[in-house]
């Protein structure tokens, strides 16, 4: 967790995540994130512009192996984009990756 403490994660121009603030800021407005949402993004971040299992975000998310429920994860994955997210139908920053996973887009790999 030390490497995402240093700063804030930079999704555009106009929105980035603080992790250690606990706060998503999009437009100049703060968005205060929930535990998990926060535990959510955390995963998602350590992996930036890469394929995060489902397993390993609902591992690290809920501390736990037993009873997994995915429909709950799917739950925190819509939460978070609506916060994210201009269109969330249309996501730019937490990317679906069909039968794998979720992928936390950065600013610079759009630009590639």
């Amino acid at each position: 967790m030390d490497i995402l403490s240093t700063k804030p994660i930079i999704l555009d121009n106009h929105c980035y995540i603080d992790i250690d603030q606990s706060i998503l800021m999009k437009n100049g407005l703060p968005f205060s994130l929930s535990r998990l949402e926060l535990r959510l993004l955390q995963r998602l971040a350590y992996n930036l512009d890469e394929t995060v299992p489902l397993l390993s975000i609902y591992k690290f998310m809920w501390l736990s192996e037993e009873n997994i429920d995915l429909h709950l994860l799917y739950v925190y994955i819509n939460r978070v984009r609506n916060k994210i997210e201009d269109h969330p139908r249309k996501p730019r920053f937490i990317i679906s990756v069909r039968g794998t996973g979720y992928m936390l887009r950065s600013y610079s790999s759009e630009k590639s």
